[in-house]
């Protein structure tokens, strides 16, 4: 996968799980299997920076 299709596809199961994603900035792996830190603009301005906790397995997404 492609660092722009892992952005797409990070920032459609982030909206899919009831959050807010304008633009994804970048997409980290963690030291958990399947498991990747996303930063993004929530809603494109800069101060609206958020951090989302993905897995990238079962499709559940979280807040910090």
């Amino acid at each position: 996968m492609t660092d722009a299709e892992l952005k797409t596809f990070s920032r459609d199961l982030i909206r899919k799980n009831g959050y807010r994603a304008h633009r994804v900035l970048a997409v980290r792996p963690t030291d958990l299997p399947d498991i990747f830190t996303v930063s993004c603009m929530a809603d494109g301005a800069m101060d609206a920076l958020v951090m989302y906790r993905m897995d990238a397995r079962t499709g559940e997404v979280s807040r910090g």
